[in-house]
C-alpha cells in the first residue's frame, strides 16, 4: 500500500519569481476573480458593472451622507452613471494602491531572498558542496 503525501498548497511567496522585476511577473486575473470556464465575458461585464455601483453606493452613503440611512435614502442615488463613476474611481484609487503596496512587499521579499541565497552560496563556497551534499554522505556513511 502507498503512502500518498499530502499535496502542499502554494504559498504566496511560491508564486513570485524573484529572479524577474515586479512588473515582469505575469499576473492572471482568475486568481483574484471568480470566472467560471464558459462564463467569462459575462461575469467580467457583470463585475465591470456592479463593483463601481456597489462601491459607488458605499462612498455616497459613507462620504456625502454621512452614514445617516435617512440623508442617504433622500439622494436621488439611481442615476447609474454619476454612482457609477464615483465608485469607478473609488475602486481604481484601491487597485492602484493594492498594486503599490505588492510592489513594495514584493521588493522586501526578494531583498530577503537574494540575501537568503548569498548566504547560502557563501555557506557552499567555504564548505566545497551544498549542506545537502554534506548530510547525504553523512548518512551514508
Amino acid at each position: 500500500m502507498a503512502i500518498r503525501r499530502p499535496v502542499r498548497k502554494k504559498k504566496k511567496e511560491d508564486r513570485y519569481n524573484f529572479e524577474e522585476s515586479f512588473f515582469a511577473q505575469n499576473v492572471k486575473i482568475s486568481d483574484y476573480l471568480f470566472l467560471p470556464e464558459g462564463a467569462e465575458a459575462f461575469m467580467l461585464f457583470f463585475y465591470f458593472l456592479a463593483i463601481p455601483y456597489g462601491v459607488g453606493l458605499i462612498v455616497i452613503w459613507l462620504f456625502i451622507a454621512g452614514g445617516d440611512i435617512s440623508t442617504f435614502l433622500v439622494l436621488d442615488i439611481f442615476t447609474i452613471i454619476p454612482v457609477w463613476s464615483i465608485g469607478y474611481e473609488a475602486t481604481a484609487g484601491l487597485i492602484l494602491l493594492n498594486i503599490t503596496l505588492s510592489a513594495v512587499n514584493f521588493h522586501f521579499k526578494k531583498r530577503a531572498y537574494l540575501a537568503k541565497r548569498n548566504a547560502e552560496r557563501a555557506r557552499e563556497k567555504r564548505l566545497g558542496s551544498s549542506s545537502y551534499d554534506v548530510m547525504k554522505n553523512y548518512r551514508q556513511h
